[in-house]
């Protein structure tokens, strides 16, 4: 009965509205001119009285002329009723986005002088643009460069930012950027901000080629604001009826725009100097690099003493070296440092959509830092133990994240007099000098990105206990001098990046350590897995009082799992069964799951051998210095005898029962080589053979096998295995590993310019220390 009543109240209702279309179409095509006043006011009393959900075609054919009235009352109420009917489905946004002539009148209402206009103008803007199509013809008749267009023609381009509006007990809540402005030129931006960050990759790629330059500069001096208000906005609560001029942008929302439209900017070195961090470290040494790389590349430590002192004037990290040039003025520099900085939420080691990546970093994105994330405060109080300053307590809010407002940076110095290190991490993200020198160590070493934390240490100090890392590190000292121990590693397998057992902590170890005393400008590097530990020392000839404190960078070697030796056979396997057609000795299906099967047996092989693990160089750039290429040379070495490893060492029998194992305990025996996706589908494969390869349920295949079809896999695993052997090339592999490398390069890059973009520290150092 209920369902009836609901269709009878619908019929109603659209017989009402053809009854308003007929009054609204014999009004606007009156013939007599005397009755232009009455007219007015009879469309003004229908318009109110439509359901918008039950628009109409011939409705919506009347939406243009409405909206072109000049009469403002008029048209500010169509306006009104294109934003809403957008919001009712799918299908009625996509009736009126469809509709050429609405868009174009929306962009015309923008440049009225009726601020009224203007704003609902905006608002039915960010209506439309909740639906792709929505978007997408709003961009194609160019409604965003109308938008930032007359932004910047504002009166007010010159914001003001009050204050930032954060709801009481909610940390994780963005804080509302409040202006004082007019209502009109917020609402542009606020469409403008809306657009932009609904926008796919696609889509955004194309607004980058006509957004104003003057737009984002206005942008930043906004974030200038914001982020100076930061600090305090999550430390109080404002009670919102106390505030005037409160918009509805948020400030992960201001922040998300900066980023992304910093995502293809060029703002670190070009490629033709990624040769100078070779230089730098390897100039003035004993040691060549080529003879790094040969005997202490993930082998052996190495200290280089003070590789800089031929190049002071382009030292690594002089900005902060002269800004830390005493005790004294680490108290008064630290705080105003960290200040300038936000937090840098990670992005996923195979994430390859860094618009995904946006969607996932939430609310934090342009928050102040995260304990834990972006900055510990810690001292070693046992041999095992690290002792944390905040006492691993929330630090500015009891629930949600752990930011640090104004007052916690002001207590990081407090502790740092207490004998507390201040390790701050991501400064590739916040420093435009300091990501320069993490891509060319990166490109020096084949691998996508780099990472740089830094470490204040005060005198007669250890920061972190006894520990081994799941990345290689360069430790650079830059001011003071420190202790370092280094012990022989517990495993002879490298530590796997983000594997849990690879950062350990040692209660005691077995042998004793090595001892480095690193001098300002010294260079000491540790590969993955070395237990180590360093603390300032009380110098000989000094007193208490003038014990020295330590800073220095650790740039890390991060070896993702693809760009292991163990991931480039993947890949070569992966497309080298893209390349083979199937022989008849065996059924498709049995071919596509034995290369499965040597998948897992490769993984499970690694796990075995210390050379899968290994570092693969074969994406590091050709270095000037090295013309006979004997890198090259080097890698295609280790290729080799991998492949005999292969060849004498994969077992069928342990890859089968590994992966029957796994799905009785409804785990993925595949989820480790998951990211071969980011390769997509391969151009010499039909969507035919593509989806019949690569949608076929592994689980319901293995399950299903009896014994006479496993002994029938055997077979077929080993003739497969002879095959690929025999067949793989190292050029033709190392060009589809070259591939995935740029790929997940671009998104490093990418992610990289758009935190750039939203530290005020991001221009050159160097600069700034002038």
């Amino acid at each position: 009965m209920s369902e009836l009543k609901k269709r009878r109240r619908q019929m109603k209702k659209k017989r009402d509205n053809n009854t308003l279309f007929a009054l609204i179409l014999a009004a606007l095509f009156s013939p007599s001119n005397s009755n232009k006043s009455q007219s007015k006011i009879l469309i003004k009393k229908c318009l109110n009285l439509l359901d918008v959900q039950t628009l109409s075609a011939p409705l919506i054919s009347l939406l243009p002329t409405l909206l072109n009235s000049k009469c403002d009352d008029v048209a500010c109420k169509t306006v009104d009723i294109v934003g809403k009917a957008s919001l009712t489905s799918f299908e009625m946004n996509e009736m009126i986005a469809s509709q050429d002539d609405v868009i174009v009148c929306l962009v015309s209402l923008l440049r009225r002088s009726n601020t009224s206009i203007q704003v609902v103008a905006c608002s039915a803007i960010m209506d439309i643009s909740t639906t792709y199509t929505g978007r997408h013809q709003l961009l194609q008749f160019c409604v965003l460069e109308s938008l930032i267009d007359c932004f910047v023609q504002a009166p007010s381009l010159s914001l003001s930012v009050i204050s930032l509006l954060t709801k009481k007990k909610n940390c994780d809540s963005s804080p509302k950027v409040i202006f004082e402005m007019g209502e009109a030129c917020v609402s542009l931006l606020h469409a403008a901000i809306t657009l932009i960050n609904a926008c796919t990759i696609d889509q955004l790629q194309e607004i980058l080629k006509v957004v104003s330059g003057c737009f984002l500069v206005s942008l930043k001096n906004i974030w200038e604001q914001v982020h100076d208000k930061m600090l305090y906005a999550f430390s109080m609560s404002y009670n919102q009826d106390e505030m005037f001029g409160i918009s509805n942008i948020r400030v992960n929302d201001l922040a998300e725009t900066i980023f992304r439209l910093s995502l293809y900017n060029s703002q670190l070195r070009g490629s033709s100097q990624f040769n100078k961090f070779e230089s730098r470290i390897f100039y003035a040494s004993e040691i060549s690099f080529k003879q790094f790389l040969l005997n202490n590349w993930e082998e052996t430590p190495l200290h280089i003493k003070d590789p800089m002192k031929a190049m002071k004037q382009d030292a690594i990290f002089d900005y902060f070296r002269r800004a830390f040039r005493s005790k004294d003025a680490v108290i008064s520099c630290l705080p105003s440092i960290m200040k300038t900085f936000i937090s840098c939420p990670p992005i996923a080691s195979d994430d390859l959509d860094v618009l995904h990546f946006i969607k996932e970093a939430g609310s934090h994105l342009g928050c102040p830092l995260i304990y834990q994330q972006d900055i510990r405060v810690v001292k070693a109080q046992s041999s095992e133990k690290d002792l944390h300053y905040f006492g691993g307590q929330p630090v500015s809010c009891s629930q949600g994240s752990q930011y640090l407002v104004i007052d916690d940076i002001l207590k990081c110095a407090e502790a740092y007099m207490d004998g507390y290190t201040i390790a701050l991490r991501g400064m590739e993200f916040r420093f435009k000098s300091i990501a320069a020198d993490a891509e060319e160590l990166a490109t020096l070493f084949g691998q996508p990105s780099a990472g740089v934390n830094m470490y204040l240490t005060p005198p007669n100090s250890q920061g972190l206990s006894c520990h081994s890392d799941d990345h290689c590190v360069f430790v650079c000292q830059v001011v003071g001098t420190k202790q370092w121990t280094i012990f022989p590693p517990t495993n002879v397998q490298l530590p796997r990046l983000y594997d849990p057992a690879g950062i350990r902590h040692y209660s005691e170890v077995n042998q004793d350590g090595e001892k480095f005393l690193l001098k300002e400008g010294d260079v000491l590097y540790i590969p993955r897995g070395f237990p180590h530990k360093a603390q300032t020392i009380t110098a000989p000839n000094r007193t208490k009082e003038t014990d020295e404190f330590s800073l220095h960078m650790t740039l890390a070697i991060e070896v993702e799992r693809p760009f292991e030796w163990e991931g480039f056979f993947h890949v070569a396997l992966h497309h080298w069964e893209l390349k083979q057609k199937v022989s008849g000795k065996f059924s498709s299906n049995l071919y596509h799951m034995v290369v499965k099967l040597m998948h897992v047996a490769i993984k499970l092989q690694a796990d075995l051998d210390p050379k899968f693990r290994k570092a693969c160089l074969s994406g590091a750039i050709s270095l000037p210095s090295q013309p006979e290429e004997w890198l090259d040379i080097h890698q295609k070495t280790i290729f080799i005898y991998l492949v005999n490893r292969i060849t004498n060492k994969l077992s069928f029998e342990s890859a089968i029962e590994h992966v029957l194992t796994s799905f009785a305990k409804s785990e993925d025996p595949f989820r480790e080589i998951s990211w071969l996706h980011n390769f997509g589908r391969d151009c010499e494969v039909t969507e035919d053979e593509y989806l019949h390869n690569y949608l076929v349920d592994p689980h319901e295949y293995f399950a299903g096998l009896n014994r006479q079809q496993k002994d029938d896999m055997g077979v077929a695993f080993a003739q497969v295995k002879s095959m690929f052997c025999s067949e793989v090339v190292y050029e033709d592999a190392q060009q589809k590993y070259i591939v995935l490398l740029q790929k997940y390069r671009m998104v490093r890059k990418q992610y990289t310019n758009g935190m750039l973009s939203l530290h005020s520290t991001g221009d050159d150092i160097h600069e700034e220390g002038s």
